[in-house]
């Protein structure tokens, strides 16, 4: 889902999440279920050598306009967008509740993106170990 999207989602959950818990825990829930795009960032400067953020913004209209081919078809290691990231930030949470909040907003932004991406379009990488197995068989 494209982040305005997000962002309204996000915002409709942090209001009616209001009415069970403080500000506290529905300001880091929003923060949470927005940061976790940052990753999609990280991967354009890391891949491109640019931290131009507004250059990011363009390419991703770009192939969201189809006036450019992935030639990879989305399948890119994303470090937020992951099932190890969220095991890891709800096992982290049970210990620390302050990251429980955290650890529901990106299940939150985890659980748009699978609702509203239809299942065939969608080619995140699910799996970073996953990932990363598969492209060490095709190196070697």
């Amino acid at each position: 889902m494209w982040w305005t999207g997000h962002f309204v989602l996000t915002i409709v959950a942090s209001v009616l999440l209001l009415a069970f818990t403080n500000y506290y825990f529905v300001f880091l829930f929003f923060i949470a279920g927005m940061a976790v795009d940052i990753d999609h960032y990280i991967l354009y400067a890391i891949m491109n050598k640019n931290l131009n953020i507004f250059d990011s913004y363009e390419l991703i209209k770009k192939f969201n306009k189809k006036e450019l081919v992935d030639i990879n078809k989305g399948k890119y290691p994303l470090i937020f967008h992951n099932i190890e990231f969220l095991a890891i930030i709800s096992i982290v949470s049970f210990y620390f509740p302050f990251f429980l909040p955290i650890a529901l907003g990106s299940f939150f932004h985890f659980a748009i993106d699978l609702i509203t991406l239809k299942p065939y379009s969608f080619r995140n990488i699910f799996s970073l170990v996953y990932y990363f197995t598969k492209r060490y068989k095709e190196l070697f």
